[in-house]
């Protein structure tokens, strides 16, 4: 989803993953996904694309 249609549901939100995008995390995600083999890891891509941003832009803040 294009950062510039998060921004329409929430600035925080497009903020996060506009961070995410172009500073990143350091971290070791293999490693951390080896200590945890039970979580079902997703991107943040595939879990945007999943969310229901009609719904959420619906809710009362």
């Amino acid at each position: 989803m294009p950062l510039t249609v998060v921004e329409t549901y929430s600035e925080d939100l497009a903020a996060m993953f506009r961070y995410f995008q172009t500073t990143g995390l350091d971290i070791d995600t293999a490693a951390l996904h080896a200590a945890h083999p039970g979580v079902e890891w997703q991107t943040v891509e595939d879990w945007a694309a999943g969310q229901p941003w009609e719904l959420w832009a619906c809710k009362e803040v």
